[in-house]
This record gives C-alpha cells, structure tokens and sequence, in this order.
C-alpha cells in the first residue's frame, strides 16, 4: 500500500485514507495558517508562486 507524508500535519498517512485527510478541518486550518505565514513574510514573491507543499510520497 502507498504511504503519504503530510508535510502540513506532519505525519504518515496511508492512500485510501488520503482522500479524507486533506479535508479534515485540523489539516485546513494549519494549510490556511501556514499560508498566511508565507504571505506576511514573502511580499515580495509573487502570491500565483506562493504555495503550501501539503503531500509528500514516501517510497
């Protein structure tokens, strides 16, 4: 089975509960937060090159 990491909550997660994971309201929260962050101290950076990495693949 795949397994994800959640760079946003920091954990593992595995593929068939992915899908749910992502619209948890924990795992929005932290995103919106985490994105509020970047736009306080990135002015500078263009807001379409301004992104959250929420998923990483492990291998």
């Amino acid at each position: 089975m795949e397994e994800f990491y959640c760079n946003i909550c920091q954990r593992s997660i595995e593929a068939l509960s992915l899908e749910n994971h992502i619209k948890e309201s924990d795992h929005t929260a932290r995103k919106k937060k985490l994105e509020k962050q970047l736009e306080i101290n990135d002015d500078e950076m263009p807001k379409s090159k301004r992104s959250v990495v929420d998923l990483w693949k492990k291998d």
